[in-house]
């Protein structure tokens, strides 16, 4: 289920799709490669559904399903919005992300800020925090 922005049918960017699961904002960059670019796009993107965010919601999850690639500026924006999401106390994690992305965030320590949710189980409890 795709949200839209300010009653449009579309998508709110290229870059990035949103979904509700449950009681998860599921945040989805459109990749492969996530760059300097895409990283403003997006997070104005996430800031306009935060500030609109319905009172249900308890957690943001980031699907990196559609990326292979995650620049400096992209691991910034994941721990800059991880902050904004937690001034909202909601939960954050992310899910399906590749071998090599888990290697980058693993070895900057991303994954203590916002853990990566590589089962089920890890997800429900998140969601349910």
């Amino acid at each position: 289920m795709h949200s839209s922005v300010r009653g449009t049918e579309k998508p709110a960017t290229l870059f990035v799709d949103f979904s509700i699961e449950q009681s998860a904002l599921l945040i989805t960059p459109v990749g492969p490669n996530i760059g300097t670019r895409e990283v403003s796009i997006i997070a104005q993107a996430v800031r306009r559904h935060l500030a609109a965010i319905p009172s249900h919601i308890t957690a943001l999850v980031f699907d990196f399903n559609r990326v292979k690639f995650l620049n400096s500026m992209g691991l910034g924006m994941l721990i800059e919005i991880r902050g904004e999401a937690n001034r909202l106390h909601l939960g954050t994690g992310m899910v399906n992300v590749n071998d090599e992305l888990t290697t980058i965030i693993k070895s900057m320590k991303i994954n203590r800020l916002i853990p990566i949710c590589n089962t089920a189980r890890k997800l429900r409890r998140l969601m349910a925090a």
